[in-house]
């Protein structure tokens, strides 16, 4: 937990508006907003570990090292696989590893319990894997080997009920993970039956997905694992179990892709049992798996979209689905051959430099974070 004064209220408010930092902020008694008064800042990782069907929560400490939490690892009620903060902060949804089920919990930011939800788990399409939600906590998507399940999110409760339309047929035959852009208009997810990214519109304001004209189209290498848009919302990137990243172009107003010039570029690895994960932060791509168990890294070029290597990579351990702190510059990685989660700091420059490896459950499978905010009392 961090206490901030009000002497770094002007940087802090500097770097928010930049689009920099992305929490949760409540307010206090006196009506006014916790970022303009003393306040703390609470930051969490969770992990889902599929094998011993749990959840660990981790408080972040002053130096990004993780501690696990009171009553952590908490029962899920069956193998989780994807787990996601609703934008909130009060819920939390993990997908099965073709269980069939969506998970959902209660999260309380001040104390880091975890609590299921009334309903769940819930019935969804059969050979799920993956789950995406939209930018704004409305829609939870779970993602089938063969179809898409939608649900619209009640931002009282954290209930779900299922969209008109779906499920949603999909022709294909091992879809995998999913993303949603920026401008919260399209959603693609990459099939690693065909070699195939599918791209659908959202319909903001009924969650209905419709494809988009020119998709599928081949991802450019084999077995792809893990799609991921830059933060410019420019491109997209997909790392695949043959080594390899694939980028495309974005057409902002049709979702439509466009393969970029000098793809695919290797990187250090090949996925393992698990696969690989990608993330990107300001113009940096890691990619890492755990084949290898290492980390590689690349410059994103913001006009082409050209990846370059970044000096001192690849890195391990590694592992799959990794995610940053959205407040500050540690990257956490689920290792799941050795129930570990592995933290780096990335510096400035771009080297990123181990810092722990904190034990997790039986097969972590992936992780997100949040940071809480909240007013100190006078």
């Amino acid at each position: 937990m961090r206490s901030f004064r009000r002497p770094l209220l002007a940087l802090l408010l500097a770097v928010l508006g930049a689009g920099f930092l992305s929490f949760g902020c409540s307010s206090g008694s006196s009506g006014i907003p916790a970022i303009f008064q003393d306040f703390q800042l609470i930051e969490w990782v969770v992990a889902a570990n599929r094998n011993s069907a749990n959840v660990s929560v981790f408080e972040v400490r002053g130096g990004g090292q993780l501690q696990n939490n009171a009553g952590s690892p908490f029962a899920a009620g069956g193998p989780v696989n994807i787990i996601k903060f609703h934008p909130s902060g009060a819920f939390i949804y993990a997908s099965s590893f073709n269980g069939g089920l969506v998970f959902g919990f209660a999260f309380n930011g001040v104390n880091g319990a975890l609590t299921p939800l009334g309903g769940f788990p819930l019935a969804t399409v059969a050979n799920d894997f993956g789950l995406v939600m939209d930018r704004t906590g409305s829609f939870l998507y779970i993602i089938g080997a063969t179809q898409i399940d939608g649900f619209a999110i009640n931002p009282n409760n954290g209930a779900l009920t299922r969209l008109a339309g779906f499920p949603l047929a999909v022709a294909a035959t091992d879809l995998n993970l999913g993303t949603i852009d920026a401008s919260n208009r399209f959603l693609y997810a990459v099939d690693t039956g065909t070699d195939q990214i599918f791209g659908f519109t959202l319909n903001q304001a009924t969650g209905a997905l419709a494809p988009i004209a020119g998709t599928p189209i081949a991802t450019g290498g084999v077995d792809p694992l893990a799609p991921n848009i830059e933060p410019g919302n420019l491109f997209l990137y997909v790392a695949h179990g043959n080594s390899t990243i694939t980028g495309f172009s974005i057409n902002a107003n049709t979702g439509a892709l466009l393969p970029l010039v000098g793809f695919p570029v290797v990187y250090a690895g090949g996925a393992g049992t698990e696969g690989s994960g990608l993330v990107s932060r300001n113009a940096q791509l890691f990619v890492s798996d755990d084949g290898p168990d290492l980390m590689d890294s690349f410059i994103i070029n913001p006009t082409t979209g050209a990846l370059t290597p970044v000096p001192g990579y690849p890195v391990g351990p590694a592992g799959v689905q990794p995610a940053f702190l959205p407040t500050r510059n540690f990257l956490y990685l689920a290792d799941f051959d050795v129930d570990n989660i592995n933290v780096y700091r990335i510096d400035p420059g771009g080297a990123a430099t181990l810092i722990e490896n904190e034990a997790s459950g039986d097969g972590p499978s992936s992780l997100d974070t949040f940071v809480f905010s909240r007013p100190i009392a006078p």
